[in-house]
């Protein structure tokens, strides 16, 4: 089983320190059970809009805590009228070009206003990977297929790193909600602890299969039951002790 080793504090802890604690940690297991159980009704796409856009969020703060309040609300404004539903049911994903090539140009040219480190911030890395990786993973069976290869390949390369990435933003809203909502700020810092460890368990272990499975229920004639996903969200819970 995997260990969740989140504990935010060294000294010991009393019963209730210990409890605010579990309920920071469950927060973050919902955010990604609530991932967990979209995929295995394939229907990913709110969550993923929703998680993409606390990404957009943090960029937006970045840019407010550089003084850059015009350009914060140019791209909150942007994130407003975007939709991943329609963009996606426009977009030709032949050449795997961006889902919204606005916030790829955006993001340009705040790399060339504040140099190349933007391209090293976390989230400014998570949105450039999802706007490249939603296309495919939202079309297992779409033009970006390429003959003579292995495209259930392509599409891990794809769907893996996107579940990474959903499941440490809904992972991390879900425990800083908890967090927020029962007055404990001083356990935000765990809320990062447990999701970049829910981010490596989805990659190591649960990923992978779960790329398997939507490709091939999409791309094979036969018909894949929900019961034969290899992992769930009740199982969740299980593994990690």
């Amino acid at each position: 089983a995997f260990s969740l080793n989140v504990q935010a504090q060294t000294q010991p802890q009393t019963q209730a320190s210990l409890s605010e604690e579990l309920a920071a940690i469950q927060g973050a297991l919902d955010g990604t059970q609530t991932f967990l159980t979209e995929v295995r009704n394939r229907h990913f796409l709110k969550i993923t809009h929703e998680q993409m856009g606390n990404a957009i969020q943090e960029l937006a703060q970045h840019l407010k805590d550089q003084g850059d309040e015009a350009e914060a609300e140019l791209l909150l404004n942007q994130w407003r009228k975007a939709s991943l539903e329609k963009a996606l049911a426009e977009k030709d994903i032949g050449d795997h070009a961006p889902l919204f090539p606005w916030l790829e140009d955006f993001i340009t040219k705040m790399a060339d206003r504040y140099g190349t480190i933007v391209y090293t911030l976390p989230y400014v890395q998570d949105l450039r990977t999802l706007n490249f990786a939603i296309p495919v993973v939202f079309t297992p069976n779409g033009t970006w297929h390429m003959a003579g290869q292995d495209n259930r390949i392509e599409y891990r390369k794809h769907f893996i790193p996107f579940a990474n990435i959903i499941t440490y933003y809904a992972s991390y809203y879900g425990c800083v909600y908890v967090v927020q909502k029962n007055g404990l700020s001083q356990l935000k810092k765990l809320c990062s602890k447990a999701a970049d460890q829910l981010k490596f368990y989805m990659g190591r272990y649960m990923a992978p299969p779960l790329a398997d499975w939507i490709y091939t229920g999409v791309t094979s004639s036969e018909s894949l039951a929900a019961e034969s996903l290899p992992f769930t969200s009740n199982q969740l819970r299980g593994e990690i002790q």
